[in-house]
């Protein structure tokens, strides 16, 4: 199957060096994500446009790729002349267009018998004899034809990508990582950006609450960060929250913790040579993130601070969460940033922050945690061998009833025969009404988010079970007993 591949807009902005140098890096993130679903594929490549030839449907997989404005699959192609594009739009989309509006859309590029326009209109007449009529504005279907010297390729579908820049080709950065919702959407906002992330992950809580942030970031990366290796460097910060509960007046504990997050990401940025901390502060969220609060913090380091959500409301921040894969798992992750809930200082001055910070070793405890700290290359993290196993399954029982809760464009791309689509968030809520005597195997991409709320439903009494490794897994084998 052939996918048409439409760059971002950003790549009409760059010199032609510099285009090329993010072509050839675009290239590699796409075949680092065809590479990590198993699937063979041959790539090709002009000035605006990528073509993919794969086994299946991968538009599902390339609209999670920076640097990508849409895709679409396929219908058929043909000879770039008009008599056999005309042949093949009657053959292809003649019953599709019966009775209904239609429009047809026609790209070249290096063509130069027969202009756009001429095309649209020699195509169009073809149809228009089937069709209601022709609506340029809002048409109930509309064929888009790409033209090259070689081939016309004919589309009726577009898969929105998420744009902005090829991951990687703006250096990379540090960012402070909690798992909750914050976090992963900022991280994100600066992939999309183009710059390459390794994390910081400061545990207030013990080995739960580290599992719990693994899981999270290990969904954020596997879905979004093809084509570059990142890293999790986890520092050990309970000592750091006892000194603070022991010596720092209450109402400053919030801002001096939040400080400290920032020194210790200074040294590891520092000792890393990265470019920049990425936080996931927005302006008046809560009392550590006031303006004036914001300010006391930034000065206890002096690297490049990166807010890339520092001006969006919370339903902004939970709608991206939803779309970029992480809000299940966010929604489980308890607050332990919180040290004093009670009538936290909102109005801060560095002199006063000074002040109670010097009740603490602060350079101590930094050099401490930074150097036992434990750094982990997120790829290789299963953070599904490391948590309970029973509520995993790693076959299909014929008596099972298989729920696939990713998005429909996953579910409809590929799925397990039979499975029934119900999305995460649908499928909690439908909970109540599950037979408690039927076995449900749930699947999800990773395996991990599944694995959480299967947790979830078995403490409800429905016998629910995440199938390990999800269906990346699950089509990698069933390919493989095929061969």
């Amino acid at each position: 199957m052939q996918t048409l591949i439409r760059l971002g807009s950003d790549f009409n902005l760059k010199s032609a060096k510099v285009k090329a140098n993010f072509l050839k890096v675009l290239l590699r993130n796409i075949g680092g994500v065809l590479d990590q679903a198993g699937l063979s594929y041959k790539l090709d490549h002009s000035w605006s446009r990528v073509y993919v030839q794969t086994e299946i449907d991968v538009s599902h997989l390339l609209a999670r790729v920076f640097g990508i404005g849409s895709v679409s699959p396929v219908d058929v192609s043909c000879a770039p002349n008009l008599d056999d594009m005309k042949a093949l739009a009657i053959q292809t989309y003649g019953e599709l267009v019966k009775g209904k509006s239609f429009c047809v859309r026609v790209k070249r590029q290096g063509v130069k018998e027969f202009t756009s326009t001429e095309a649209e209109r020699a195509v169009g007449y073809e149809l228009g004899a089937l069709a209601r009529e022709v609506d340029l504005t809002n048409p109930e279907i509309k064929i888009e034809i790409d033209v090259t010297a070689e081939e016309a390729r004919f589309f009726s579908r577009r898969v929105a990508g998420p744009g902005g820049l090829p991951l990687g080709v703006q250096g990379r950065a540090l960012c402070l990582f909690s798992g909750g919702f914050d976090s992963p959407v900022a991280a994100w906002r600066l992939m999309k950006r183009g710059v390459a992330l390794d994390f910081v992950f400061c545990n207030l809580a013990g080995d739960d609450y580290r599992q719990s942030v693994l899981a999270v970031l290990k969904v954020l990366c596997d879905k979004w960060c093809v084509g570059v290796s990142s890293y999790v460097h986890i520092l050990d910060f309970g000592p750091v929250k006892d000194a603070i509960d022991a010596k720092v007046s209450k109402s400053y504990a919030q801002v001096v913790l939040k400080r400290m997050f920032y020194k210790a990401g200074e040294k590891l940025n520092a000792e890393k040579n990265t470019l920049g901390l990425v936080t996931g502060e927005a302006i008046g969220q809560v009392s550590s993130q006031t303006l004036s609060n914001l300010y006391a913090i930034n000065e206890a380091s002096n690297c490049l601070i990166l807010r890339p959500l520092q001006s969006f409301d919370k339903e902004e921040i939970l709608d991206i969460a939803r779309q970029i894969g992480t809000f299940t798992l966010s929604e489980h992750i308890k607050e332990y940033c919180a040290l004093n809930k009670q009538k936290p200082i909102t109005n801060a001055w560095a002199s006063d922050i000074d002040y109670q910070e010097s009740k603490i070793p602060v350079d101590q405890l930094i050099e401490d945690a930074i150097h036992n700290r434990e750094s982990l290359e997120i790829r290789k993290i299963d953070p599904n061998l490391e948590s309970s196993q029973s509520h995993y399954s790693d076959k299909i029982a014929t008596n099972a009833v298989v729920i696939d809760c990713r998005d429909r464009a996953s579910y409809e791309a590929w799925h397990y025969p039979d499975a029934l689509h119900l999305p995460l968030e649908t499928l909690v809520k439908a909970a109540p009404s599950m037979d408690k005597t039927q076995d449900y195997l749930l699947l999800c991409e990773f395996g991990m988010q599944t694995a959480l709320l299967s947790q979830t439903l078995r403490k409800k009494g429905i016998k629910a079970f995440s199938y390990r490794g999800g269906t990346r897994r699950l089509y990698k084998d069933m390919l493989a007993n095929q061969r």
